[in-house]
């Protein structure tokens, strides 16, 4: 049985402290108190890695059978899991029961918005990577072109604006308000924003762990590191914590991350 591990575990550097989360997990995905995961290790399939439900009732993960893939993301009714061949695949978030279905649409990269706007760097090659495309969620899936500009991550904030990674490592940013695109500080390998609005990126400097992980600073205009971490993707909670997926499989988060189901303090 796996289980979610709070206090041990601890890397503490500079002013920052982080805690041991999760072991055996090669991609995090939260929202509103639903938590997924890809298993760590060597992939079971040609697909990708086995994804898991979080059971809160029983403390324990429940294998979600032929959900195969390298990366999941939730909206507030389903899960898109993208596997290695490049497919989305859609279902119910929270129930045990649903089966994964097969939008026949092909991405690079696929995350959702606090807004429910469900963005993709597709696999339609073009400068810069790939077109960005947003999908439509209900069957029959669709997608429509956004912008020929190239991404090889893309990520949206609730205000539609539009971050993404090139395939050079850039980093820019749409604004929905002038239709432009606009080059930001810094190189990236992935990038997220929170439900706040606020972009994160894994960046490209290895450190123990993985890679820097940054936080963009509005009155800075430029990243800031956090401290005492790296890794090779993160997730971000309803309630703003991020947690950070290391190249060993495991999720560390900063200490004193208020979860809601996940920590015993908030029963």
């Amino acid at each position: 049985m796996l289980i979610l591990l709070f206090i041990s575990s601890v890397i503490s550097i500079s002013a920052l402290e982080w805690e041991l989360f999760l072991t055996d997990v090669s991609y995090l995905t939260m929202r509103a108190n639903i938590m997924w995961k890809l298993e760590g290790g060597p992939y079971t399939g040609a697909e990708g890695r086995q994804s898991y439900l979080w059971n809160d009732a029983s403390k324990d993960w429940i294998l979600q059978p032929s959900g195969l893939g390298v990366s999941i993301i939730l909206s507030s009714t389903h899960a898109y899991l993208l596997n290695e061949q490049k497919r989305i695949y859609q279902r119910l978030k929270d129930n045990t029961g649903s089966a994964w279905m097969d939008t026949h649409q092909d991405a690079n990269d696929i995350k959702v918005s606090g807004n429910e706007r469900i963005w993709i760097a597709s696999n339609t090659a073009t400068s810069g990577g790939f077109t960005i495309n947003e999908l439509n969620p209900s069957s029959p899936f669709a997608l429509t072109l956004h912008s020929s500009q190239g991404a090889k991550k893309v990520a949206a904030g609730s205000d539609d604006t539009i971050w993404i990674v090139t395939d050079t490592g850039a980093i820019k940013r749409y604004s929905p308000w002038t239709s432009t695109w606009e080059n930001i500080p810094g190189s990236a390998r992935d990038i997220y924003v929170a439900y706040t609005g606020i972009p994160y990126i894994v960046g490209t400097t290895e450190v123990e762990g993985g890679y820097e992980i940054k936080k963009w600073n509005n009155v800075a205009n430029d990243w800031e590191t956090l401290e005492g971490i790296g890794g090779e993707s993160i997730a971000i909670d309803d309630r703003h914590n991020v947690h950070v997926v290391t190249r060993n499989f495991s999720v560390y988060r900063q200490i004193g991350a208020s979860l809601y189901n996940f920590c015993p303090s908030n029963r």
